[in-house]
């Protein structure tokens, strides 16, 4: 069976239904955990990928990939949570090129803080400090509640280090 054609132009509209698609697969990942939507959204991270590639107008075109990013990262978020934490490693960097694209800062300090908190639940926080830290650049782009939780995230990453001091200064 076919799937759903993408369409060869698109505009505010079929941007502000993948805003609408990853906020709807969000509520249901806080409400009900990801597991049972995961291929959901999987399916509609693949059809909002596709309008990457289709026509629109260059001064929506932040505003695609930083919707197409907020979709990638909650099936990420979805699949980290399944413990398929190769294909959620895929998904948040695909998120995170995404948002790149977009310029969109505080997205991007978001999939960063994920990456993170990833990487210290799979014994790596290593890896973590340098997510926290590629989040943190230019932190004058964040609003205060992304720089407490990167900060919290900073502080967790020391601790999972035992490095106690750091761990308090961060808090």
């Amino acid at each position: 069976q076919a799937g759903t054609p993408v369409p060869n132009r698109i505009g505010a509209t079929e941007i502000e239904h993948i805003r609408d698609a990853a906020k709807t697969f969000e509520t249901w990942d806080f409400t009900h955990g990801g597991g049972l939507a995961r291929d959901a959204v999987l399916a509609q991270l693949r059809f909002s990928a596709e309008l990457l590639n289709a026509t629109c107008p260059e001064h929506l075109r932040g505003d695609l990939h930083s919707a197409v990013a907020h979709v990638a990262e909650v099936a990420a978020f979805m699949s980290f949570d399944a413990a398929a934490h190769d294909e959620a490693e895929r998904l948040f960097t695909f998120a995170l090129a995404c948002a790149e694209e977009a310029d969109n800062w505080p997205l991007r300090a978001l999939i960063l803080g994920n990456m993170a908190q990833q990487s210290v639940w799979l014994g790596n926080p290593q890896t973590g400090l340098t997510h926290t830290d590629l989040a943190l650049v230019r932190a004058d782009r964040l609003p205060a509640t992304h720089l407490a939780r990167l900060y919290t995230m900073r502080a967790r990453v020391f601790a999972a280090m035992h490095r106690t001091e750091e761990t308090r200064t961060a808090v």
